[in-house]
């Protein structure tokens, strides 16, 4: 069994923890945000199965996604580059620039943690987790940017992401981009 921690469940952390019990239905799913109203919403509709604080979580989990705005992200990378995680995490983002955020996460993968940067190609006019939704991401594209992730863990993190009923979310790598 596989613990996914989410980070930031508004629109794009909430239609991915949707993915993520349709595809994983035997993954435990941690949701950490800090509005209770969302983290309770989650809990009321079964998207998630605790509502629990970054640093616990983040010590808890096989996967660590960060879908909070990118100075969240940021921050949350230099809190991880400074915690014991487990051995084979491993950590992405869906942030919606790639720069500062490889920047932040280069004290993570000096410790040997891999990294994947992310960014999925989708959204709505409309936010929060309530209008999230499985079929965002349908006809989209996620680009992926070149960390140290492994391939066996971007498999992983690709099956998470794919319910078997999708065909056509694309994933693209893209070159490493360089501060």
């Amino acid at each position: 069994m596989t613990t996914v921690l989410i980070s930031g469940l508004g629109l794009i952390g909430s239609s991915l923890a949707r993915m993520i019990r349709k595809s994983k239905p035997d993954a435990t799913v941690l949701g950490s945000d800090p509005d209770s109203d969302t983290s309770q919403f989650m809990l009321d509709h079964q998207l998630m199965h605790h509502r629990i604080d970054f640093e616990t979580g983040a010590v808890q989990a096989d996967v660590i996604i960060l879908a909070g705005p990118v100075s969240v992200i940021t921050t949350q990378l230099a809190t991880l580059a400074r915690l014991n995680l487990k051995p084979g995490v491993l950590v992405t983002d869906v942030g919606s620039t790639k720069a500062a955020v490889l920047a932040a996460a280069q004290p993570l993968m000096d410790r040997h943690v891999a990294f994947l940067g992310g960014h999925p190609m989708a959204g709505s006019h409309k936010t929060g987790s309530a209008a999230g939704a499985i079929q965002l991401f349908m006809h989209a594209s996620y680009f992926l940017v070149p960390g140290t992730a492994t391939e066996a863990q971007l498999d992983i993190l690709k099956a998470y992401w794919r319910p078997p009923s999708f065909t056509t979310l694309n994933y693209r790598l893209t070159a490493t981009i360089n501060s």
